[in-house]
C-alpha cells in the first residue's frame, strides 16, 4: 500500500503554521492524510492536542506593523487636523474681536464713567475712565442744577452750553479732547461759578477719525424743551457725508425723574443723577454704530415732565 506521501505532496505538515483556507493535511508521523479539526492520527495515534487547528492558525502579518499607515494616509490625517485647528483658533479669534462694523473699525466705545455731585459745590472733579489711550477721544456730558457758567479746563474743547428756559433750574454742557494718554485714572474739575449740584458722564473713543482738527471730526446738534420725553435733534454732518459714524444720543433735565426708555437701536443706556432730591440735575445718554448720513433718534422716556435739553453727535469713524 503506497504510503500516501505522493498522494498528500502539497500538503502542509500538521504542526507546521496553516494557511486560513486549509481543510485536510498531512499527518507529520506517517504521513496519512487528516482532517483539520482532528485530534489525533486515525492512523498511527499520534496526538495534536498542542497544535493549532487550521481556523485557529493566524494569516500571516504583513511587513511592518498593521497600526503602521501608509506614509499618504497619515499626510491626509495631518493636513485634516491642521485645517480643524486653525479654523477653531479663527472662531476664537473672532469670538474675542468680535464683528467689524460696516466699512469701519472694530467697537469704538472704550470707555464709560460716571460721577456725580450730590453737594453743591463750585469745584466738580469729573472722573476720568481708567484706561486711556493716546489718540483715545474722550466725551464728557456735564448737567448742573441752575444755569452757572461752566469753566472750560485747559486742553478740552467746548461743543455747547446751554440753559434750561422757564426759570434757572438746570444747565447741560459737553467738552471733548484729544488724549494724550495720561488722564487714565485722573479727574477733570468743571468749576462752576456758583456753587451747584452736578452729575457728569465720560466717554472714551477708538477708532476715530482723528485729522487733528476736533471740531471737523465731531459734530453736535441741540435743542431744548419741556416734557417727558427729551427729544435729540437731527443730525446731519456738514464734513462728511454716509460713512461709518458714532452717533451719540444725550439729554440733561433739572431733577432727578429716571430715564425708562431710550432711543429705539441704541445701546449702552446709562441714567446718572447728582441725588435724589428736588434740586437735584440729572443726564442720560446711549449710543450706535451705523454708516447712514444723517440721524434723528427717537426720543427718551423719563418718570415726569422737566425741563430738558437733548442733544445729537456725530463721531467720524476711521475709514
Amino acid at each position: 500500500m503506497s504510503s500516501g506521501k505522493a498522494s498528500g505532496a502539497g500538503r502542509p505538515k500538521r504542526g507546521a503554521s496553516l494557511p486560513q483556507t486549509v481543510d485536510v493535511y498531512e499527518c507529520s508521523g506517517c504521513g496519512s492524510s487528516v482532517e483539520a479539526d482532528a485530534t489525533e492520527c486515525p492512523v498511527c495515534g499520534d496526538k495534536f492536542e498542542g497544535s493549532d487547528s487550521p481556523a485557529e492558525a493566524a494569516a500571516p502579518e504583513t511587513s511592518g506593523s498593521r497600526t503602521e499607515g501608509h506614509p499618504g494616509r497619515k499626510k491626509v490625517v495631518a493636513a485634516a487636523v491642521a485645517l480643524v485647528l486653525v479654523g477653531l483658533l479663527g472662531w476664537g479669534i473672532f469670538q474675542l474681536k468680535g464683528l467689524a462694523p460696516p466699512g469701519g473699525t472694530s467697537a469704538t466705545v472704550q470707555g464709560f464713567t460716571p460721577t456725580t455731585f450730590p453737594i453743591a459745590s463750585m469745584s466738580h472733579n469729573v472722573s476720568l475712565p481708567a484706561g486711556v489711550n493716546a489718540g483715545d477721544l474722550l466725551i464728557v456730558f456735564f448737567a448742573s442744577d441752575g444755569t452757572p457758567n461752566v469753566g472750560t479746563p485747559t486742553g478740552w474743547t467746548f461743543f455747547f452750553g446751554w440753559n434750561s428756559w422757564g426759570g434757572p433750574t438746570t444747565k447741560f454742557s459737553m467738552y471733548a479732547k484729544r488724549s494724550n494718554g495720561t488722564e487714565g485714572g485722573t479727574a477733570v474739575n468743571f468749576q462752576t461759578t456758583t456753587v451747584e449740584k452736578a452729575a457728569a458722564q465720560v466717554y472714551r473713543i477708538a477708532g476715530w477719525r482723528d485729522s487733528g482738527t476736533i471740531a471737523n471730526d465731531v459734530e453736535v446738534n441741540v435743542t431744548g424743551s419741556t416734557g417727558a420725553n427729551p427729544d435729540p435733534p437731527s443730525l446731519d454732518p456738514t464734513n462728511w457725508g454716509v460713512e461709518n459714524t458714532l452717533w451719540i444720543a444725550a439729554y440733561g433735565a433739572e431733577g432727578d425723574n429716571n430715564a425708562t426708555a431710550f432711543p429705539a437701536n441704541y445701546t449702552g443706556g446709562t441714567f446718572t443723577e447728582s441725588d435724589r432730591s428736588a434740586t437735584s440735575a440729572s443726564l442720560a445718554s446711549a449710543y450706535r454704530i451705523a454708516a447712514i448720513g444723517a440721524e434723528d433718534a427717537a426720543p427718551f422716556t423719563i418718570t415726569a415732565s422737566s425741563f430738558w435739553i437733548a442733544c445729537t453727535v456725530a463721531v467720524r469713524l476711521a475709514a
